[in-house]
């Protein structure tokens, strides 16, 4: 467990077997934890957004595959012939992936808005 003040200065002790003490330098009592061997539980509202991401690349995952083999608007054959389809198909899905994933969250957002009724 290494702790951290606010000027970000701290020693550390060794005992004996394989924990550390770690002596912290703080302002007015004010000790903060830089790594920690239990962290607390994540923000409920990170879970929120790493979820929504998370959903909305796998979306765009399927959906770039779909456009792909399905060959909408000629995609495939031209990307077929570019020396760069990867970076074609890269950037559909990243920009799907965004765009699925913000529609995600301001899904969730706005379920949690209807709960409070």
């Amino acid at each position: 467990m290494i702790r951290y003040g606010a000027n970000a200065l701290a020693t550390t002790h060794w005992q004996c077997g394989a924990h550390a003490a770690i002596s912290p330098i703080g302002v007015f009592g004010e000790e903060r934890y830089l790594f920690d061997m239990q962290p607390e539980q994540p923000n409920p509202l990170i879970r929120l957004f790493l979820n929504g991401t998370a959903v909305g690349f796998a979306l765009s995952a399927l959906f770039v595959t779909g456009i792909w083999l399905l060959d909408i608007a000629g995609i495939h054959t031209r990307a077929a012939q570019s020396d760069d389809a990867f970076l074609i198909l890269f950037i559909l899905w990243f920009f799907h992936g965004l765009l699925f994933g913000a529609v995600q969250i301001s899904y969730v957002v706005w379920q949690i808005g209807r709960d409070g009724q």
